[in-house]
């Protein structure tokens, strides 16, 4: 598991909060019991720790000694350098793990608006959307279809950074492919720059 992969988990079943303690490490290993999909079965103590500790360091959180001891043996270098060292900073311990996740693909964002219903629900399918981060549009319908019986896919939506020649960015969301999104913004759209003035887009990522 990586550590963006651990941060999505944690987007889907942690609220916000100040600190983290077990009963945060708790409610993943139950959310994983009703959605198998989020660790492909039932997570360990240890996983869901790792989760809860990722998210609270993405979200600039505290979180308890309990969570703290998890051995993250996933990245064992950026563990050495952080498990019971105060002085590390949040950081050191991401950049850590960017360095040794560099190998892993980098996993984008994809919106999914559909008319359908839970597998195995019983009932009327609605119109509803799904998020989720993946390393491709199939990897992303393989989960939506993991989770939802899909009757009909209206639009997929995805998150693009657009790069002004002044250096300021922008994010957003839009029913386009990379290329559809480059021609659209490349040509046709004028960020404000900082001196008030116009400045035109010349990168599109999707992200």
């Amino acid at each position: 598991m990586t550590y963006a992969q651990a941060v999505n988990i944690g987007v889907q079943v942690l609220p916000e909060r100040k600190k983290y303690t077990k009963r945060d490490v708790d409610a993943v290993v139950l959310a994983s019991l009703f959605n198998k999909s989020l660790f492909n079965g039932t997570a360990t103590d240890k996983q869901a720790r790792f989760v809860v500790k990722c998210y609270a360091l993405e979200i600039n959180a505290e979180y308890s000694k309990y969570v703290q001891e998890v051995p993250v043996v996933e990245y064992k270098e950026a563990g050495k350098r952080i498990l019971g060292e105060d002085t590390t900073t949040v950081k050191e311990f991401q950049e850590g793990l960017t360095r040794e996740t560099s190998a892993q693909p980098a996993l984008k964002f994809f919106k999914f608006w559909f008319h359908g219903r839970e597998q195995g629900a019983i009932g009327i399918s609605y119109d509803q959307g799904f998020s989720t981060m993946a390393a491709g549009e199939a990897e992303a319908r393989e989960e939506l279809a993991s989770k939802y019986e899909v009757y009909h896919l209206k639009l997929v939506t995805r998150a693009f950074r657009v790069t002004f020649e002044d250096g300021d960015t922008t994010e957003t969301e839009m029913n386009a492919t990379l290329e559809e999104a480059e021609a659209y913004f490349l040509h046709n759209v004028m960020g404000p720059a900082r001196n008030k003035r116009l400045s035109p887009a010349v990168k599109v990522e999707q992200v």
